[in-house]
């Protein structure tokens, strides 16, 4: 009888022992799968460095000094206040005012959108003219309702449209909402000439016309298609401005 009582106490004590290894063994177990889930897959948290570099990426762009090197260069622009830079995807572009980007296709008999636009392609390094992001799919015909933009493939590949970037735009009074774009410096649709000149300086090609004013990128003294260039009226007041990056329509 003896015999069996002390039989009897090693297995509960075998069983106890089982009972708080396999309970150790759990709570570490989740100790350290809460550890990797908040540094990532070495249960490290993110360094200084890795925080700052997040939160460098998040921050929202800020329009550059027109006195700073290439600043009239770069694509900036504002929009309702939202400071941008081109290029920009076309997905990009068309959330800047819920619009659909439109281009017509002559081998599609009319104009295509969405999906479609995988179905044409651009050359290397090509530049497109004409289309246009519009808010009314079914007034197509109304600039009022859009904005007319200039798309580049910047690659060596042929690639569809879709993927194409929009390097430059054109805002004139009739187009969509002119008077909520911003550039550089404060100029707006409704600056003057005097006030464009006091903001960028002299152009710096020659002008077209008395009428028009150009401030471009310069390398190996020729002019090249990255910039700004701003028309005005007989009044003075501004027309339009078309910027751009590496576009050969300024």
């Amino acid at each position: 009888m003896q015999k069996m009582k002390q039989i009897l106490c090693v297995v509960l004590m075998i069983c106890l022992f089982a009972s708080c290894s396999s309970a150790n063994n759990s709570g570490n177990t989740s100790a350290q799968s809460g550890s990797a889930g908040a540094g990532g897959q070495s249960g490290e948290a993110p360094t200084a460095d890795e925080s700052s570099e997040a939160d460098t990426v998040n921050q929202p762009l800020e329009m550059p000094d027109p006195s700073e090197a290439g600043a009239l260069h770069q694509g900036y622009f504002k929009f309702r206040d939202q400071v941008y830079k081109l290029p920009m995807s076309i997905e990009d572009f068309e959330k800047i005012e819920s619009t659909t980007c439109v281009i017509f296709s002559g081998e599609h008999g009319g104009f295509i959108s969405g999906e479609q636009l995988s179905e044409i392609s651009l050359e290397p390094f090509e530049t497109y003219k004409g289309a246009r992001f519009t808010t009314d799919m079914n007034d197509l015909d109304n600039d009022s309702k859009g904005f007319f933009a200039f798309f580049k493939n910047f690659t060596e590949e042929e690639i569809p449209f879709s993927q194409a970037q929009v390097a430059g735009m054109y805002i004139a009074d009739g187009w969509l909402l002119p008077e909520y774009f911003e550039f550089p410096g404060g100029i707006t649709m409704s600056s003057t000439k005097d006030e464009v000149l006091a903001a960028y300086g002299k152009p710096n090609n020659i002008v077209v016309s008395a009428h028009e004013w150009r401030k471009m990128v310069k390398e190996n003294d020729k002019m090249v298609d990255s910039g700004i260039s701003i028309r005005f009226n007989d009044d003075g007041q501004i027309n339009s401005i078309t910027i751009g990056i590496n576009l050969y329509t300024l």
